[in-house]
């Protein structure tokens, strides 16, 4: 984007004012700037004559103290730096560093102060001391070190200063730049944005390399403000989210508070020893509801919660490609958590429902091979899901249980393009084994039904291994799946898979072999989306999009094929904008069948094709291939999650 589409993009956005956080505002220097000048100093304080010492304590009364002690002091630097012109001992040394980098640091600073205000913004500077002068300002550009050692002093000033301004402003945040000259500034932006507590949607992140080209900065301050109204409502649900959950769980627990033990002996007599449920685990159940009931109680949970249903959100590049946060988020959304389901020992075998085993089979052969287990009559290593009923699991008291336990048959498979799909069928997209993530594909159609003393059998001999316990809705929901009694139970929609892939770029060499891009940013890797109806999309990270512009507009137009070349100017003008959309991928492209398949968005000729992992480098392409690829894609699976 150009400065004068980011005005009008600031503008329909109400992005006003912005404030410029850099060490290299402040007009004097700190003793922890200059704290690594040791042979300066003692050459300094060894030439410093009575005159100077005359000038000094006219500033700073305690110049004639120790001066291993006095340098650390900020009032005497400062003291020594506004007179270092005057004094007859030789004070220049010792700032000449600080002063080279601030020079510096100042040019980049009003390069962004320029464009910022050509952009239609008002723009403040701020030192390191800025938690208190932020005030409202919309835009927030921030160094990433406040202070010229760039060491981790300088870096938890940056981050719990801005952590401190964006407490204050949880409701409606700014939107944030981080820049830096440090190279590692895409290794740390994480932790950056994580102690921080910045939204993703929100953050940015700009070498100030880059500012020499003001392309870069118009780029990332055109993604933050496409994003602010979004942001905004997001950080507004996630601040009443927080502070909601904090009251219901104050009612909650002065309800429970409010519980006698002759209430609990009552519901110990008249329902508990019934159902054979233990007292601790329904109280525990009781307090899980109840918290959830007030939560829906929240109206500004609820309040701001709509309003993000009426804002498009659109589709942005994530800052860390390949990241199993999503298939975890799924996993906790599907199972209970470990100290609810852990295997107790009190000797009895005790089933609930929802629990998953792990079946093992019997003794390996000679030949290494585990024949099936005998009693559940399934292969090593499958999983089994108990769907019998509840109340029909109890094995003491009044009510007679059942002699058999019912139980569903699943395979393990790892997640992938192939194991994250919503069909028909029963599947827990992602459930957390002892190795990772994994998938578990239950067949509706195949049962099993064990007695008692089989179960406690297997279980003793660890032939059978509780493995975890899925949340009600989702076990009803296979149960119902398999009984075909009631119908199927509604259950939210679940999340995407993720699916990292490494990531290759290629143009058709004047050869016509593909001729590969050198993208330091596309090491970042990529992500595939698996959603509904098996749509899938590929999404790279802001550097590999980024970067992989810049790489093609200084691809030389004679190292292409000729008849490549309309489709490579195609790719050059249009690829990133794809990219940053998230790339749309043909239901073709499987594990098991790889094909090169285009951009089914494209309109006419597709100028994006994707290959999953098969391309050859050394093959000469068709040259009806040839008049069609302008950007090639190569997709490589990794391994796990």
């Amino acid at each position: 984007m150009n400065v004068e589409e980011i005005k009008v993009l600031f503008s329909s956005s109400d992005i006003t004012s912005a404030v410029i956080i850099d060490d290299a505002n402040d007009d004097l220097p700190t003793a922890q700037a200059v704290s690594n000048k040791i042979a300066e100093w003692d050459l300094f304080e060894e030439a410093r004559t009575d005159a100077d010492d005359v000038l000094l304590k006219a500033s700073y009364s305690g110049a004639d103290g120790d001066p291993t002690t006095v340098r650390n002091d900020d009032a005497y630097v400062q003291a020594v730096y506004a007179l270092r012109d005057q004094l007859e001992a030789d004070a220049k040394a010792i700032f000449q560093t600080y002063e080279d980098g601030r020079s510096s640091d100042l040019q980049r600073v009003e390069i962004i102060e320029a464009y910022l205000i050509e952009a239609g913004l008002k723009v403040s500077r701020l030192g390191t001391e800025f938690k208190n002068d932020v005030g409202d300002a919309d835009l927030v550009v921030i160094d990433l070190y406040l202070g010229s050692l760039q060491d981790d002093d300088a870096k938890n000033k940056s981050e719990m200063g801005l952590r401190a301004v964006m407490h204050s402003r949880q409701v409606a945040p700014p939107l944030v730049l981080l820049i830096s000259n440090n190279g590692a500034l895409p290794d740390l932006r994480n932790s950056y944005r994580d102690k921080v507590k910045l939204l993703e949607s929100g953050f940015r992140i700009l070498q100030k390399s880059e500012l020499d080209d003001v392309t870069s900065l118009g780029r990332q301050l055109g993604r933050l403000a496409e994003n602010k109204n979004q942001t905004q409502a997001f950080a507004a649900f996630l601040t009443a989210l927080d502070e909601g959950v904090d009251k219901a769980k104050t009612r909650t627990m002065e309800a429970m508070r409010q519980l006698k033990l002759s209430d609990i002996a009552q519901v110990r007599q008249l329902l508990l020893d019934h159902e054979e449920e233990k007292t601790g685990t329904y109280l525990v159940d009781l307090f899980d509801r109840s918290l959830q009931h007030e939560i829906e109680c929240e109206p500004e949970i609820i309040e701001t919660a709509r309003a993000i249903n009426d804002i498009d959100i659109p589709h942005y590049a994530p800052h860390v490609s390949g990241s199993p946060d999503l298939p975890q988020m799924v996993a906790r959304a599907l199972t209970r958590g470990f100290e609810r389901w852990k295997p107790s020992d009190e000797g009895a075998v005790s089933l609930k429902f929802g629990d998953v085993l792990l079946i093992k089979g019997e003794k390996a052969s000679k030949h290494g091979k585990r024949p099936n287990n005998r009693a559940f009559q399934v292969e090593h290593g499958s999983a089994v899901l108990v769907i019998t009923a509840a109340c029909d699991l109890v094995n003491a008291g009044s009510r007679e249980p059942v002699n058999s336990v019912l139980f569903l048959v699943g395979e393990i498979v790892s997640i992938g393009l192939d194991s994250w799909k919503y069909p028909d069928d029963g599947r827990t997209y992602a459930f957390q084994l002892d190795d990772g993530l994994r998938c578990i594909k239950w067949d509706t159609k195949n049962i099993r039904t064990v007695n008692w003393a089989l179960i406690d059998k297997q279980i003793g001999s660890n032939r059978a291994r509780f493995i975890g316990r899925l949340r009600e809705d989702h076990a009803t929901s296979l149960q119902q799946k398999t009984l075909s009694s009631i119908g199927r139970v509604g259950m939210a929609a679940t999340l995407p898979a993720s699916i990292p892939v490494d990531v290759e770029a290629y143009v058709v060499g004047v050869d016509g072999k593909p001729l590969q891009i050198t993208v330091d940013g596309l090491n970042d890797g990529g992500t595939v989306f698996v959603g509904t109806k098996g749509k899938r999309s590929l999404t790279l990270t802001e550097r590999g999009c980024d970067e992989l512009a810049r790489a093609l507009a200084e691809v030389p137009p004679g190292s292409v094929a000729q008849s490549s070349r309309g489709r490579f100017r195609t790719s050059r003008e249009q690829s990133d904008a794809r990219l940053r959309a998230g790339l749309p991928l043909s239901p073709k492209l499987k594990v098991d069948a790889p094909q090169k398949v285009p951009d089914p968005e494209a309109k006419g000729d597709p100028c994006i094709h994707t290959y999953w992992g098969d391309l050859d480098r050394d093959e000469v392409l068709s040259a009806q291939d040839q008049k069609k690829l302008g950007l090639i894609l190569n997709l490589i699976p990794t391994a796990g999650l």
